[in-house]
């Protein structure tokens, strides 16, 4: 059988993870397409920040106050909190708005008077399509980071990844099985708006790159040249307070694991024996042979995470989806917790958001089996009045500070939660409050009528937020993360005893 190809392209060099024996580097084929699209780096409005300034430039110096954000918010039917985000972590930061006026610097005005078609700035870009199932990756890129390897023999590729550093990698090589065919223009669009996503999540996890969300969605077009053949380095690892037993990191760089790319390589595991093995000895921490395949590994793992869960809240399993989540979050926090280190500035944003992330699905768990069982107490024009008359009259024992918490809510979002069952930390738990005359034993009732511990579970959504956007004033030290850590543990305790009553 021929070579598929001698190119290697290597977006992400560094491993994952520390722990060579808990990473599995693999080279997925590919056919790399040319197009004309968008320069990811060139700094351009969004949709919200155009809206804003556009807003903001109609004004008369009058400075941006609460007050302020409040109409901005109700004129372009935002939550205050995100007006104010964007306004303080974005428009300023850029140089658009001036922070004492509030109105529009030179620059901001520059900005919005850019009405310059993204094809004006068209420059060469590159598409992937998967050479195993045929299918594209979510990923548009200006560039193309090819590598070389140290040694060719005819049985290991090996490559190295530093100059500095004599360490080896000897990558799987997945076989290809389709031959290429043409994206359509639907398929480009779906490529820009993908990467566009995940842009701004890289962002908001702390990358200090300085691409901005892609101006023109359906901007990309395919050249006249035919797809070369390459191969794409991905790395497939284990590490405490991932989503599941295993990850993938994205390609490109953009986040440490991704969906995707991880249904991607399950679905491989079942046609791709060899691979099925290697990701299979991840999980078990066996170098050969316990297992002999993704799935019998995984099975024999999740129960024992189930156990080790149901070891420290026996009550998880009522839960539906919690094991696994906390799974992740108690391995997490017994690595910080033990970690002699003080600088971990990611993982205590991640021990934060998780943190915050615990609450949030047993408030949605209660929505599901505790749901309102009137809709229709909400008016069809609610204000923020309306819902702190509806705190008193549902939950008459709250105080005035846990009703001030409580009612910092979109009110419109709230009959849509309520429906759907679905819905912020903030929405779940008014809505919550709301649904209290129904369930006398409603298990959030011993923990609601505390009100230390409801308030610093507000703080933590709080803090959760502040992390999430990488707000540079935000604590994300170790005392903070654990601290965090223990609101949700005291949270969890009472939440299990209230279960078990209603």
């Amino acid at each position: 059988m021929a070579k598929f190809s001698d190119e290697f392209i290597c977006f992400v060099k560094q491993a994952p993870v520390n722990d060579r024996r808990a990473v599995r580097p693999v080279l997925l084929p590919i056919y790399v397409w040319q197009v004309y699209g968008p320069d990811l780096k060139t700094k351009r409005a969004n949709v919200f920040e155009k809206a804003l300034l556009s807003q903001l430039s109609m004004g008369r110096g009058k400075g941006i106050d609460s007050q302020r954000v409040e109409e901005l918010a109700r004129w372009h039917g935002l939550e205050p909190e995100l007006v104010s985000f964007i306004i303080n972590q974005q428009l300023i930061p850029k140089g658009w708005i001036d922070r004492k006026t509030g109105t529009l610097t030179k620059d901001g005005i520059d900005m919005l008077n850019n009405d310059v078609s993204g094809a004006s700035s068209l420059k060469t870009g590159y598409v992937f399509q998967d050479a195993i199932k045929g299918s594209f990756l979510p990923r548009y890129s200006n560039a193309l980071d090819m590598i070389e390897p140290v040694s060719d023999s005819n049985t290991q590729l090996e490559f190295s990844m530093s100059k500095s550093s004599t360490r080896l990698w000897q990558p799987m090589i997945l076989p290809d099985r389709v031959r290429p065919f043409e994206p359509n223009r639907e398929t480009l669009k779906s490529i820009m708006s993908s990467t566009q996503a995940a842009q701004r999540n890289a962002r908001s996890m702390g990358s200090k790159e300085e691409f901005e969300s892609i101006y023109q969605m359906d901007v990309l077009m395919l050249s006249d040249k035919e797809p070369f053949a390459a191969f794409l380095w991905v790395w497939v690892y284990s590490d405490v307070g991932l989503e599941e037993l295993w990850g993938v990191s994205d390609p490109f760089g953009l986040h440490p694991d991704v969906l995707w790319m991880r249904e991607k390589i399950r679905d491989l595991c079942l046609s791709v024996p060899k691979l099925s093995k290697e990701v299979a000895s991840l999980i078990s921490g066996k170098t050969e042979g316990e297992f002999s395949s993704l799935e019998d590994a995984a099975a024999a793992r999740e129960e024992q995470v189930k156990l080790e869960v149901l070891a420290e809240f026996n009550k998880a399993d009522l839960v539906d989806g919690l094991v696994g989540l906390l799974n992740g979050w108690t391995s997490r926090k017994l690595d910080v917790e033990t970690s002699e280190s003080e600088d971990r500035y990611h993982d205590y944003r991640d021990l934060i958001t998780q943190s915050s992330g615990v609450i949030e699905h047993c408030l949605r768990y209660c929505l599901q089996k505790f749901p309102l069982k009137n809709l229709y107490i909400f008016p069809r024009t609610i204000e923020k009045s309306d819902i702190e008359k509806l705190c008193w009259a549902t939950s008459p024992f709250l105080t005035k500070a846990q009703v001030h918490e409580a009612i910092q809510v979109k009110p419109t979002s709230l009959f849509s939660t309520a429906r759907n069952k679905q819905g912020s930390f903030r929405l779940c738990m008014a809505v919550c409050l709301m649904s209290m005359p129904d369930y006398p034993n409603h298990p959030l009732r011993r923990f609601v009528i505390n009100e230390s511990h409801f308030l610093a579970a507000y703080q933590l959504s709080h803090w959760r937020d502040s992390a999430a956007h990488v707000d540079s004033s935000a604590d994300n030290s170790k005392k903070k993360a654990l601290e965090a850590a223990a609101i949700t543990t005291y949270f969890l305790n009472i939440f299990f005893e209230g279960l078990e009553r209603g």
